[in-house]
């Protein structure tokens, strides 16, 4: 499985900060930001919705997902919502 993520420097726009990602995913690219009231908040939302698309997704349910070692998460934040999803150093360190 190929996957492949580009993001952007947060940017003010319209009176708030946002920070653009694109995941590439084989079956649809999604392009989609974070936003918050400063650059780090923008920031922050974007990594945790980037946690919950990848642990949530498909490849990550089929085992297919792999990042450094297979079963070990993927290193973004999580929101408290999301900690079901952890798997490995993941749960250890944000569970």
């Amino acid at each position: 499985m190929s996957l492949s993520r580009s993001g952007s420097a947060p940017e003010h726009a319209d009176g708030h900060w946002i920070c653009r990602d694109t995941i590439d995913r084989p079956e649809r690219p999604r392009d989609r930001f974070g936003a918050g009231a400063d650059a780090l908040q923008a920031l922050h939302l974007a990594m945790q919705r980037i946690g919950i698309d990848l642990c949530g997704g498909a490849a990550h349910k089929a085992g297919v997902l792999i990042w450094e070692k297979p079963g070990d998460g993927y290193g973004f934040p999580i929101p408290k919502d999301g900690r079901g999803l952890l798997v490995g150093a993941d749960r250890t360190f944000e569970g």
